[in-house]
């Protein structure tokens, strides 16, 4: 079987022989995201600067598991933690009380228990985020590598918006060149 593989950022390898079925090509570097994927009647979405679910589960009619990817995983710079997580979901009728189970991020329970809880939006009538409104609880530790976060939300997202959950207040790569350029213009005036 002959191959050939090529790129930095996106590596591609070709596999097979010309007349065999068996032909095709693996590309490697493409950050494991969800991206419009249906799970329980439900739009789960995190391709988008700072989004990391990797897959999600429904265990229940209104329970979701979902599993995050590593820190810039498929990236030159993708490190051994999960520190984070950023995900949307469109399709919760408004009323609709899910409950939402965060794995494999590092063990993080000490924060939670001091009421640290994840932050929530909905896009486009609610754009600031804001703490979610429920206790969370938590459950893992860092010597079983088995850390979950499980909280509870009461869908207010019109039909048709996204609720955005995040670990914490965001600030993203998006963010922080948008400080930047206005940082810039304000040192670019003179006195």
């Amino acid at each position: 079987m002959s191959h050939n593989s090529f790129g930095h950022l996106f590596r591609f390898t070709t596999f097979g022989e010309s007349h065999c079925a068996g032909v095709g090509c693996i590309v490697d570097g493409v950050p494991p995201r969800l991206r419009d994927h249906e799970c329980g009647g439900l739009l789960w979405d995190s391709d988008f600067d700072g989004g990391n679910a990797m897959s999600v589960e429904q265990k229940s009619e209104d329970h979701f598991v979902l599993h995050t990817s590593a820190d810039c995983e498929g990236t030159p710079e993708q490190a051994g933690g999960r520190t984070w997580f950023g995900f949307s979901v469109r399709g919760a009728e408004r009323g609709r009380v899910l409950t939402l189970e965060v794995r494999n991020m590092n063990c993080q329970g000490k924060l939670f228990r001091w009421d640290m809880r994840p932050v929530w939006r909905c896009l486009p009538s609610k754009p600031a985020w804001e703490r979610v409104r429920t206790s969370v609880s938590t459950s893992g530790t860092k010597e079983g590598d088995d850390f979950v976060l499980r909280f509870r939300h009461k869908a207010e997202a019109a039909a048709g918006e996204a609720l955005h959950f995040a670990f914490c207040y965001p600030f993203t790569y998006s963010d922080v060149c948008a400080q930047l350029a206005r940082l810039d213009a304000l040192f670019a005036q003179p006195p």
